[in-house]
């Protein structure tokens, strides 16, 4: 297992580290040290879609190679996200973990500045672990309404060696009791899954449950579909998009890392907005809270006033897939096993700096409490009848509380679309693959399997 371990981790690094920016404006120059620096900016390749909820748009930043008489150290930013609030105003910026980083920050640390150098100050690590590294640049509280950003990075002799831009529409996000992530929605053709099509469901089923607002994520090579299944939602307005700009070069890498960069740019977009957040819910699964008179956010408030939580913990229940053209919560059958390695979670926004798929990362303050299934669980509906996992158990034991919803989510989604509904969703039933956040996303290789052939662990 240990051999198993720093294998994962070997091809984690090597996915991360080799970043592959094809066509780019290259420019070199030496500083006045004899440190060696080379600045490479990405040409990006943009969706050409527009909407009233785009919060913000996110590039790679400029590749930043510094050649010190000791080691050499390569940056590439990969998130940079504006945070300002009652508690703290800064940028957060959103690195992948390597040995070259983890060396320089144990005896050197980075300076950040805006433009002509104005509010200089050193850049606070926040989390790192074996994934990605999260550093905080204090920002003055009176740029909160510019919405555009440009951090300097220093070293401690001054020398500037390069910059990240961020950005976001300060005036897009209000306050939201509880908030969730919406990764790049997944088709699965091989299993006659279509994660397109089940979202507006699952969704909706949320609204009506106490979850207030929600933070999509698309990508440059996103299907025409994605347009048409978010619209409604943005129109209303509970739907907030980031967009990132991916290069359209192929590649492969892990599916698990690219949807915890989305997990933590989101978990920092959602900072002095939302008290709680649903960071890593897909779309096949559903909260239900069982106690009489309470939904999401009034079920997590009313537990966290007892005492400080950082972050609850939601037992998984495998249920049968519905019969085609029927909700997902149709569906009463579920299997004995529960999903006790793959729990989902909410967490306290204000007391996490960094989040993985099913559990926080090093959480300040607080404790975590695993909620009893009698008061909240997650319904899974991906599975088919006959559930071909661990022990071969058939879904053969009924829960029909959430029937109830049945009536009142079908109204819902035929407001939303009227009678195009059922073409709708057999066009994002039907969608390209390019829905799926795969291997054409962020250009990272590697010599080797794909990572998660190694066996990567959470």
């Amino acid at each position: 297992m240990f051999t198993l371990w720093i294998h994962s981790m070997f091809f984690v690094l090597l996915c991360l580290v080799t970043v592959d920016c094809g066509d780019a404006e290259r420019h070199v120059g030496e500083t006045e040290s004899g440190a060696f620096i080379q600045v490479t900016r990405p040409v990006s390749n943009t969706s050409q879609w527009r909407s009233t909820r785009d919060l913000a748009s996110v590039s790679l930043s400029r590749q930043m190679k510094v050649h010190m008489d000791d080691m050499d150290l390569e940056l590439q930013f990969l998130s940079a996200v504006p945070v300002f609030g009652h508690q703290a105003n800064y940028i957060a910026l959103i690195h992948n973990t390597t040995g070259a980083l983890m060396k320089y920050m144990n005896n050197h640390s980075f300076f950040c500045t805006g433009p002509n150098r104005s509010h200089r100050a050193e850049l606070r690590l926040s989390r790192s672990w074996r994934v990605f590294t999260i550093f905080h640049c204090d920002w003055p509280k009176e740029d909160a309404m510019t919405g555009e950003y440009e951090v300097f990075l220093e070293l401690p002799t001054g020398e500037i060696i390069g910059q990240v831009h961020a950005n976001y529409n300060p005036s897009l996000l209000k306050q939201y009791g509880t908030m969730a992530c919406v990764r790049n929605v997944w088709n699965d053709p091989g299993a006659n899954v279509s994660g397109l099509a089940s979202f507006p469901q699952w969704l909706d089923y949320h609204l009506m449950h106490g979850v207030h607002h929600f933070i999509i994520y698309t990508t440059s090579d996103m299907s025409p579909a994605l347009q048409e299944v978010y619209q409604p939602y943005i129109e209303e307005g509970v739907v907030t998009r980031v967009h990132f700009n991916m290069p359209a070069e192929r590649c492969w890498c892990s599916t698990c890392i690219q949807q915890m960069l989305i997990l933590n740019d989101c978990l920092y977009r959602a900072k002095g907005h939302a008290r709680w957040l649903l960071p890593s819910l897909d779309v096949d699964e559903y909260l239900r809270v069982r106690l009489p008179k309470e939904d999401v956010t009034s079920m997590l408030d009313g537990r966290h006033a007892t005492e400080p939580l950082n972050s609850m913990f939601f037992w998984k229940f495998r249920f049968a897939r519905a019969s085609p053209g029927s909700l997902d919560i149709s569906s009463t059958l579920y299997c004995k096993v529960t999903e006790d390695k793959a729990m989902k979670y909410a967490v306290n926004v204000s007391m996490v700096k960094a989040v993985s798929v099913h559990h926080p990362v090093q959480p300040e303050g607080g404790k975590r409490v695993f909620v009893p299934p009698r008061v909240a669980a997650v319904n899974h509906y991906r599975h088919p009848n006959v559930l071909e996992i661990q022990d071969h158990s058939f879904a053969n034991l009924s829960d029909d509380s959430l029937l109830a919803n049945v009536s009142a989510l079908e109204a819902s989604l035929e407001k939303r679309y009227g009678k195009e509904r059922p073409h709708f969703l057999e066009r994002a039933r039907t969608a390209p693959e390019l829905t799926t956040w795969s291997c054409s996303g962020w250009s990272l290789k590697a010599n080797g399997p794909p990572i998660w052939e190694a066996g990567e662990v959470y």
